[in-house]
């Protein structure tokens, strides 16, 4: 099975757009990753098989494939991506510990095809750079007990403001967010996400140094212009990033990126 994009959206995210949280992180990979993109590296294909198929621990906390087939999809159905975000949801979120061995692991191995930018590679090494605030965003859920990033989604896409192309890019997903009304963008859903991302990148400035640059204070101040100063956590803080990395160029993630229309339960 061939990918339909050489991109991934989050996990993600999510989410990211950030929220997208931008929505948490899929992909449509083939299940040999070998046959998908023959021309990795050999120490990266063996380490891609060993994520989706060999290491137990991880899959026992984070469905990757099934999240990764998700996100690389270029549907832009909502609905399309509710069963993911349900069987997501049913595992216990993965430890930091966890999480950052297979990161560094999968970098280490994936080196050569990272600063190729292969796009596969680097979909999977955002899925593992933003998993805590992508997991989070998109197990958020509303007062109707629906989905915040499908609440999201449907927002924009009732505003017009999403974006075609999947991917996995901050950026990608502060856009449309913030380019939503009032009503829409500021909600507790929202807040949630956005304070989810911000708090774990201003926490984890390591992280941040593998992401495109981009600045949390514009989104910081575009918030709390259109929304009020209350809506970015006290503690929650944005600092300016050092990031000099281009890991999430081009890609947008339609699982990190819900919205919802009014009146409408997700």
């Amino acid at each position: 099975m061939k990918m339909k994009y050489n991109q991934i959206n989050l996990f993600v995210a999510l989410t990211l757009s950030i929220t997208t949280t931008q929505t948490f992180i899929l992909l449509a990979i083939s299940a040999d990753p070998d046959n998908t993109q023959p021309d990795y590296s050999a120490s990266c294909s063996e380490a891609l098989y060993k994520l989706y198929y060999a290491d137990f621990e991880l899959n026992n906390c984070f469905p990757i494939l099934n999240v990764s087939e998700a996100l690389q999809s270029n549907n832009t159905d909502p609905e399309f991506y509710r069963p993911t975000l349900d069987n997501l949801c049913k595992y216990t979120k993965c430890t930091e510990k966890v999480i950052t061995e297979r990161r560094k692991t999968f970098q280490s191995a994936c080196q050569e095809d990272i600063q190729k930018k292969k796009s596969n590679i680097i979909s999977i090494e955002n899925l593992l750079l933003l998993y805590s605030p992508s997991y989070d965003s998109s197990c958020f859920k509303n007062s109707t007990n629906g989905y915040c990033l499908l609440e999201l989604w449907y927002s924009e896409i009732k505003y017009n403001t999403t974006r075609s192309s999947p991917g996995f890019n901050p950026q990608d997903g502060i856009t449309p967010m913030t380019s939503l009304p009032k009503d829409s963008l500021c909600t507790d859903c929202n807040r949630k996400i956005t304070n989810a991302f911000i708090k774990y990148l201003n926490e984890n400035p390591e992280i941040d140094a593998n992401l495109t640059a981009w600045d949390p204070q514009e989104l910081n101040k575009t918030l709390t212009s259109k929304c009020d100063d209350t809506f970015i956590d006290k503690q929650t803080t944005t600092s300016t990033p050092s990031s000099t990395g281009s890991n999430i160029d081009d890609l947008a993630n339609p699982l990190f990126r819900g919205v919802s229309e009014k009146g409408c339960t997700v």
